[in-house]
């Protein structure tokens, strides 16, 4: 499952320790190394597999990010009352492929489309899904497993991180784009322990990580701001137990609905300042 931020006790474990601090104290804080060393060998963790990441992959145009982001907030609103978690940090976000290819291209990416250049347009996007979750090392272009696309948002403080793991025998492929840019929140650093080091990798909006299953990796607390995420990760992942949202049509509808009012509103401000 795409894991969930739930570790906290940082008085027994070093490497949860590690991962709360904020962004600063982490910088002046020597690395456990011998806490991960120990958890690589307890979690089997491969040492010829690595991860890789891609600043401008030029996957998504800036306008497709803006729009996923906007989803993702549309739905946390509709859901906050629903929720049985009122003090939620963490949602998931499930796009089927027919729901990318028809519902979502139909009332809203055909939109984008005219004004994109043809690497950009929707009908693409699910081919380079596709290839994204091909590339990684453990998936073959024969690999009987499909692939899901997955939105996250996660707002801090979530006063837990993700510990270091391994992922389990229902991933075979991750890759993770970020939506937003960094300076909308603090935290949510990514890392990863491969060939002794430990490896932070930065979040430019719109760049790539990807990784196998058997890479060691954690995520630091979010202190403050929403983080937002694109993951194309295999069908069987469950996105983990609480905050998973399974996007519907209807749900489509009433965020095509809301995106037009909201682009009426736009235009009357404008016409409003020029007038």
């Amino acid at each position: 499952m795409i894991s969930t931020f739930t570790s906290n006790d940082t008085a027994n474990n070093p490497l949860v320790a590690f991962l709360m601090k904020t962004d600063n104290e982490r910088l002046r804080a020597p690395v456990p190394l011998d806490a991960l060393r120990a958890k690589a060998k307890s979690t089997m963790a491969s040492g010829f597999h690595t991860f890789r990441y891609e600043e401008n992959p030029d996957i998504l145009h800036e306008s497709q990010l803006e729009l996923f982001c906007d989803l993702i907030d549309f739905m946390w609103e509709k859901t906050a009352l629903t929720t049985a978690d009122a003090d939620r940090v963490d949602m998931r976000l499930t796009l089927s492929k027919d729901q990318l290819v028809k519902p979502l291209h139909l009332k809203i990416f055909s939109v984008l489309d005219s004004s994109l250049e043809s690497k950009y347009i929707s009908s693409n996007l699910l081919v380079k899904f596709q290839t994204l979750f091909q590339q990684v090392n453990s998936v073959g272009p024969n690999s009987s497993g499909g692939y899901k696309v997955a939105l996250r948002a996660t707002r801090g403080p979530t006063n837990s991180c993700i510990d270091f793991h391994c992922d389990g025998g229902y991933a075979t492929s991750t890759s993770q784009i970020p939506l937003n840019p960094p300076t909308e929140y603090e935290g949510g650093q990514i890392c990863f322990f491969v060939n002794d080091q430990l490896h932070f990798v930065p979040r430019p909006q719109g760049s790539l990580v990807q990784h196998p299953p058997s890479v060691l990796h954690g995520v630091t607390q979010v202190t403050e701001g929403m983080r937002k995420s694109l993951f194309v990760v295999d069908i069987s992942n469950g996105l983990g137990e609480n905050g998973v949202v399974n996007l519907t049509d209807d749900d489509v509808t009433s965020f095509s609905a809301h995106r037009a009012v909201v682009a009426g509103r736009k235009r009357k401000r404008i016409v409003d300042l020029t007038n």
